[in-house]
């Protein structure tokens, strides 16, 4: 089975390397195919011979299913789901043929949702980089956690945050979860993290909460710590933040201030 396997891995690649609809990939790129074709070859050798309609063959379209969607998160164009399984069926000969046709359908399901994943990736690291953790007074931060963020994107900002309370001395911090719509649930458990990192930096921990962001957290488990100020909007929040404890009114708490918050 090995040998075999191997044979077929070996006139697969050879097939690709000649495809022309794979003109415009890489060497790496295309070499990249046959690996990643491999688990789908090699479950459909399991089956060679049996006709397409067999159950046995349902681990093979799952696989080929996986491979369509890989193949759209990793960002190759459409022609090059079709050139790959192409090349197969050339290389196994014609007994391929009728499998191949009921695999189509399920190539393009696959690979629709592989590149709706990468779309919505991309947009969630943007989200997640545009992020505001803002010094908005000297020693007062502004971290902003709401809007579209997963929780790798809460924990791309919670980490930059801590990491900015850190270097630079920070005595306040607020974590905005009222203005705009929540994220996730998860995200925001991930973002009042931060209140550990302050209380560990002895900075002033201060949250502002929607209904729905404080209803996530209550339903996720969290409750504020005893330090934590906790505000029912960013305005109220804010006016804490820039104001209390400070001996010398700053110009931007004056501004903030006429600006009616």
């Amino acid at each position: 089975m090995r040998e075999q396997l191997d044979a077929t891995l070996a006139r697969v690649r050879t097939a690709l390397a000649r495809s022309p609809s794979l003109d415009g990939e890489s060497e790496e790129r295309v070499a990249t195919l046959g690996d990643e074709l491999r688990p789908f070859i090699e479950a459909a050798l399991l089956c060679a011979g049996l006709p397409s309609s067999d159950v046995r063959w349902s681990e093979a379209r799952s696989l080929a299913l996986l491979f369509a969607y890989r193949l759209g998160d990793q960002g190759y164009a459409p022609g090059v789901v079709s050139g790959a399984m192409l090349s197969w069926r050339d290389a196994v000969g014609d007994a391929a043929g009728t499998v191949l046709d009921g695999l189509w359908a399920l190539l393009l399901d696959g690979y629709a949702r592989g590149r709706e994943d990468r779309a919505r990736a991309a947009l969630l690291e943007t989200v997640a980089a545009a992020a505001a953790v803002l010094e908005v007074a000297p020693r007062r931060w502004l971290v902003s956690g709401v809007g579209a963020l997963d929780i790798e994107g809460a924990r791309e900002v919670s980490a930059r945050a801590a990491s900015r309370l850190l270097r630079g001395d920070a005595e306040a911090v607020l974590l905005d979860l009222a203005t705009g719509p929540a994220a996730e649930a998860s995200a925001l458990l991930e973002l009042v993290g931060l209140e550990r990192d302050a209380s560990s930096l002895g900075v002033r921990f201060l949250v502002a909460l929607s209904d729905e962001s404080r209803e996530a957290l209550a339903a996720g488990g969290w409750s504020a710590a005893p330090s934590t100020e906790v505000s029912a909007s960013t305005a109220e929040a804010m006016r804490s933040l820039l104001w209390a404890g400070d001996r010398v009114r700053s110009a931007l708490g004056w501004v903030v201030q006429r600006a009616g918050w």
